[in-house]
């Protein structure tokens, strides 16, 4: 696929702080191209521990189609999705000061995932 997928997120947070994080998908295709993208929430903003174990996700409990859709894109067009995050785990328990990954992956055509990751640190 001719797309680039980033994650933004600031590199250090407050252990009280509340973020916003977000995915961008750009076409990196000269001309226009089509982006497939779908499956329940297509979407996905997600946080692990340096262990890779998931401690948070945006998409816990909503409800989405699952189907695709065609965006139509032009060169250097993008999807861009957000999520905001009070940095506690899915059972709102807070999180302790750390070393933390945010991900952000995205359901495309044939059962793919395009995904990308940041590293964040959470001070006191």
């Amino acid at each position: 696929m001719p797309f680039k997928l980033e994650v933004e997120a600031p590199s250090e947070i407050r252990v009280d702080d509340t973020v916003t994080f977000t995915v961008r998908l750009t076409s990196l295709a000269k001309g226009t191209t089509t982006a497939w993208v779908g499956g329940h929430a297509p979407q996905d903003i997600f946080v692990e521990d340096i262990d890779g174990r998931q401690l948070w996700r945006w998409s816990v409990g909503i409800g989405a189609p699952d189907s695709l859709s065609g965006k139509n894109l032009d060169e250097s067009d993008y999807l861009e999705y957000s999520a905001d995050w009070t940095v506690v785990d899915n059972d709102g328990v807070p999180l302790a000061p750390g070393v933390y990954f945010v991900v952000g992956a995205l359901r495309t055509e044939l059962g793919g995932v395009l995904s990308n990751r940041v590293r964040i640190t959470v001070l006191p």
